[in-house]
């Protein structure tokens, strides 16, 4: 088979079994047969393989793959109510939408219970970077037409690739303390976008931690690790009431700086390699 191309439907060679609006598959190691590969990996170097494999081939290691049309699927649906808090926290999953998104979680070792691809949709590198990682893990992978798509995408950023994600909340206790970093604490934050750009901010600037001090919208909202471009899986992150927090402060000894618009100091002229917070 052609590079990309690095597995081969079993039992049955190319025979799949229907269930409803899905197909499944079960995928070994086996070389494919095709002799331009096949499956989704191929698509991204400019060749497209007929309907026909389109529909029955799954070149992605020890993921199961399933082809799911119908925007009534139960777990599209499943997928579509993790858009609300109440979901998120009764099931303790959210979204992750976007290939750079995703990627960051695979390397942080977060457990991606499924992905939803639209393969007419993945086009950049990270997309094809995040199909060869998770070829190497155990999530199960759902090849959806762009229809489907359009009800799990967020927003009109569709990238073609939607994870639903098991993250690991930290809590405050086990934050590390900075011998020589600091600390961002944010009071009150509301809105998603602005929490995920803190922490892209955050890491970027290698903060050694982002607290998030009586937050008025949940740490893992979908669109906080959008517009975190996935960073929140890499810097170390926890929620806990403002009181808790101040308390966590001062048993660590950690100097307190408040960011003010009126301040008269800048940022400039503060010393943050002492442990700060």
């Amino acid at each position: 088979g052609a590079a990309g191309c690095h597995a081969a439907l079993s039992p049955g060679g190319h025979k799949g079994r229907k269930t409803g609006d899905r197909q499944s598959y079960s995928v070994t190691s086996t070389p494919c047969a095709h002799r331009r590969g096949c499956g989704i990996l191929p698509q991204f170097g400019g060749w497209k393989p007929p309907p026909r494999t389109l529909r029955r081939c799954a070149t992605v290691g020890a993921m199961r793959a399933t082809r799911i049309t119908s925007r009534q699927n139960e777990r599209v649906k499943r997928a579509v109510r993790l858009r609300e808090r109440k979901s998120r926290a009764a099931e303790g999953l959210t979204l992750v939408d976007g290939a750079r998104e995703l990627l960051q979680a695979v390397d942080a070792g977060i457990e991606l219970e499924e992905v939803f691809v639209c393969r007419s949709l993945c086009r950049t590198e990270f997309g094809r970077t995040v199909l060869e990682r998770l070829a190497r893990t155990r999530s199960q992978w759902h090849d959806v037409t762009p229809a489907v798509f359009a009800r799990l995408a967020f927003g009109d950023r569709a990238e073609g690739m939607l994870g639903v994600a098991r993250p690991r909340p930290r809590p405050l206790a086990d934050l590390p303390v900075p011998q020589h970093g600091l600390v961002a604490v944010l009071e009150g934050v509301e809105k998603p976008g602005n929490l995920g750009a803190v922490l892209r901010s955050a890491d970027a600037a290698g903060v050694t931690a982002v607290v998030s001090a009586d937050g008025r919208t949940d740490l893992f909202n979908p669109a906080a690790i959008r517009a975190s471009l996935g960073t929140i899986f890499q810097v170390p992150v926890c929620e806990a009431p403002a009181a808790e927090v101040l308390d966590w402060i001062q048993a660590r000894s950690l100097r307190l700086v408040a960011a003010v618009p009126a301040a008269a100091v800048s940022h400039w002229e503060v010393d943050f390699t002492r442990p700060t917070a």
